[in-house]
């Protein structure tokens, strides 16, 4: 991903800007002071009914609200370190892929309920990046939505059926299925880790184990994958739809920890392979009925090869 900021020049006084999209309903802009701090200005209509004073404190950033003249407000986030760029390019983005389609009057509300998810998420994120497990977790599963899916159930209703992140047992619900994804890499032993006696376990008509294999890689390689990539993958497929679905997603990546950050682009892989068991029957799992009581947090692993007998043709996948 490009710094934006990078293309602007450094003013004497005043500002540089620049219009980030001209089809969005609001004016956004890109912007550098002239002591080479990183800006985002947003002007927006004035409508006294949802211009209720609300505060926003953003960790790293920081806010003002202004009014231009009796028709036009402007939110003008400035960015206190420029290494953090990257979440700040995240935070503007998500304001401008929020406000795609609105009714301008509506913008100041549309507005806060964002910056006010943000201050939440804030507030909670650690410092550092997902580890190495949880990044090859969520590329598992954003393959998932990338390239199965998207393809069946359309890319709106792939992020409605998006439930891990929420707490649900399941990575996914899809109608009458459950689905459990699981990413290993190629040169471990082939088996995958269960976390609870509850992910393999649903009330729902059918249950599947989706695993992907992933070999690791240089980024030189030009069928690398990784997870900003991906991200920025299933958000194209999003806005190619113009879908109300892109909120969820990006509410759903800050739920999993995620934000941009470069130093996702050293963690690339390779797709080797993607598999689909039924779990049904005596497949090798363990459930809430084989516990003995005071047995508790259980996880163990399932090897891949003795699930053969319960492995579907995955072109052939229906929902």
């Amino acid at each position: 991903m490009k710094n934006p900021w990078e293309d602007l020049k450094t003013p004497t006084d005043d500002l540089s800007v620049l219009l980030i999209d001209d089809k969005n309903p609001l004016d956004f802009y890109w912007a550098k002071d002239h002591t080479n701090r990183y800006l985002m200005i947003l002007d927006y209509p004035i409508n006294e009914k949802n211009q209720k004073k609300r505060s926003i404190e953003l960790v790293g950033i920081e806010a003002f609200f202004t009014r231009i003249n009796s028709e036009k407000s402007r939110l003008i986030l400035m960015l206190n370190d420029k290494n953090n760029w990257g979440l700040f390019y995240t935070l503007c983005m998500d304001l401008l892929s929020a406000t795609y389609g609105i009714n301008s009057n509506a913008a100041y509300s549309v507005i806060m309920t964002r910056l006010e998810r943000w201050q939440d998420f804030l507030k909670k994120k650690k410092p550092g990046i997902l580890t190495e497990e949880q990044i090859k977790g969520l590329i598992g599963e954003l393959i998932l939505i990338r390239d199965y899916l998207a393809k069946s159930q359309g890319i709106t209703n792939s992020i409605r059926y998006w439930v891990g992140p929420e707490g649900s047992p399941q990575d996914f619900t899809v109608n009458d299925s459950a689905i459990e994804v699981k990413c290993q890499i190629g040169t471990s032993i082939p088996s995958v880790k269960i976390s609870s006696e509850v992910q393999l376990y649903t009330q729902l008509t059918r249950l599947y184990l989706f695993v992907v294999t992933l070999g690791k890689t240089k980024n030189e390689n030009l069928k690398a994958i990784n997870l900003n990539l991906i991200v920025s993958e299933v958000r194209a497929l999003l806005n190619q739809e113009l879908s109300k679905s892109i909120q969820r997603f990006e509410d759903l990546l800050l739920d999993v920890g995620y934000m941009y950050n470069e130093k996702y682009d050293e963690y690339n892989y390779i797709l080797s392979e993607a598999k689909l068991f039924e779990v049904k029957d005596e497949f090798p799992r363990v459930t809430p009925y084989d516990l003995k009581p005071g047995i508790d947090n259980l996880s163990y692993y399932v090897k891949l090869a003795d699930c053969k007998p319960y492995q579907i043709d995955i072109k052939s996948w229906e929902l």
